[in-house]
């Protein structure tokens, strides 16, 4: 617009300065929904290999407010996302990158636990509220097909190693939200880092397990009043560059 003022407002002006306006809104475009030389047709190309859930893709578009349509295929669904959702599953799932928020990661066990855990519905940074009426905020949740929640894993991918301060919360967590109305049927609570875990950390694990790798979710105190014998396994996983999640223990 300051060209049109600097200059003669005639016919032509203004036609010159619409097409320098289209190409550069183009070029904004493509460098919003491309890393490098990607293109919007790679990255999707390469998403439909990666085969990303539904539950999972929309997730992520609800997230950076991209139209979704799960009814559609899945070239459909791809190709309705903004750039902003397109370039973020990208990077998680193809290139497997980690990004500062850490949300990258728990796309990614979120899409491993519904692949490989039965969780058929996965959210992301849900509250759920335990049995002592605080309310914790899980990384990804998993829920099998009648809504019950089944599975729940907290997820680092900064700063190193889990600590042990990182695992106690876990833990604590995980107690509160089991003994729960929300979490009668819960029957797995995970770990996930990007870096390796301590031998310290995982006895800390084990100590808090019985020989089964199950959880000890009540007191002795507790057991005698209550009749009620659920297990709940817990499982620390580890993502090593480029491959799918390992189980460390149990």
């Amino acid at each position: 617009m300051v060209k049109l003022l600097e200059g003669v407002l005639t016919i032509e002006t203004i036609k010159k300065y619409l097409a320098e306006y289209g190409e550069e809104r183009s070029r904004r475009k493509t460098a919003r929904g491309s890393e490098g030389e990607v293109t919007r047709e790679k990255m999707i190309l390469d998403l439909t290999k990666a085969k990303v859930s539904k539950t999972v893709l929309g997730q992520i578009a609800n997230y950076y407010r991209s139209r979704f349509e799960p009814k559609k295929s899945m070239l459909e669904m791809l190709e309705l996302l903004n750039d902003d959702a397109l370039t973020a599953a990208w990077k998680a799932f193809c290139k497997k990158e980690t990004d500062q928020s850490g949300r990258f990661f728990e796309w990614r066990m979120g899409e491993y636990l519904h692949d490989r855990m039965d969780a058929e519905i996965v959210k992301f940074r849900e509250k759920i509220v335990g049995k002592d009426g605080v309310p914790y905020e899980i990384d990804v949740t998993g829920y099998d097909k009648r809504g019950a929640l089944i599975i729940i894993c907290e997820c680092k991918s900064r700063g190193g190693s889990p600590s042990k301060e990182d695992i106690t919360k876990w833990l604590a967590a995980t107690k509160q939200i089991a003994k729960a109305p929300i979490g009668r049927s819960l029957s797995k609570s995970c770990f996930a880092s990007t870096s390796p875990y301590t031998q310290d950390i995982i006895k800390l694990v084990k100590g808090e397990c019985g020989t089964d790798g199950t959880l000890k979710l009540f007191a002795a105190k507790e057991l005698l009043l209550n009749l009620e014998r659920r297990k709940i396994v817990v499982i620390l996983f580890e993502e090593r560059e480029g491959g799918p999640p390992k189980q460390i223990y149990p």
